[in-house]
């Protein structure tokens, strides 16, 4: 295998890999409120959680 076919074929997975993650984001801006309000319940409960002692 030639080094340049490596290149161009793993700069295609990465390619595809970045464009399901755009598509992704894209389904989560839809929902993107209970994301945040989830994230925020989330670190708060490990903050309390480290708070305790």
């Amino acid at each position: 295998m030639q080094p340049s076919e490596w290149s161009l074929e793993s700069a295609g997975i990465w390619f595809d890999g970045l464009w399901d993650i755009c598509l992704s984001l894209e389904k989560m801006v839809d929902h993107w409120e209970e994301v945040f309000l989830g994230s925020i319940l989330l670190l708060m409960s490990i903050w309390f959680q480290a708070a305790m002692p």
